[in-house]
């Protein structure tokens, strides 16, 4: 009885085809989720690159003057002032331009096997 029973589930063809088209289906999900990542990893760099380019054009001058009445008589014999004028914005972002000053595609170099540090400034 046992026998019989393990042929019959041995030859049964049912069930086949489900699992082929589970596997084409889990491919195409596993696809599109790709895509789906890529895509979401590339906002992510633009809007941190947006948000550089904000942070830089931010107005940061200033202008203080302190006066201290060390007689107390109304007269300011101490005055101390200071100021800063920011130079302006050194980020552009041109329309459908990378992110600014952010790049992703720069492989260090070496010299032998050590690492060459970077040179120069930032905008």
């Amino acid at each position: 009885m046992k026998r019989i029973l393990w042929k019959k589930l041995w030859r049964d063809e049912q069930g086949g085809v489900e699992f082929i088209a589970l596997m084409l289906i889990t491919a195409v999900v596993a696809m599109a989720g790709i895509v789906g990542l890529v895509q979401i990893r590339d906002q992510v760099t633009q809007e941190l690159g947006d948000t550089a380019v904000a942070l830089d054009t931010l107005d940061q001058s200033f202008s203080y003057t302190i006066q201290v009445d060390t007689q107390g008589n109304g007269t300011f014999a101490y005055q101390q002032s200071a100021s800063y004028a920011d130079p302006g914005s050194t980020l552009t972002d041109p329309l459908n331009a990378a992110p600014a000053c952010l790049n992703l595609s720069v492989a260090p170099t070496f010299e032998g096997d050590t690492p060459v540090a970077p040179s120069g400034q930032f905008p």
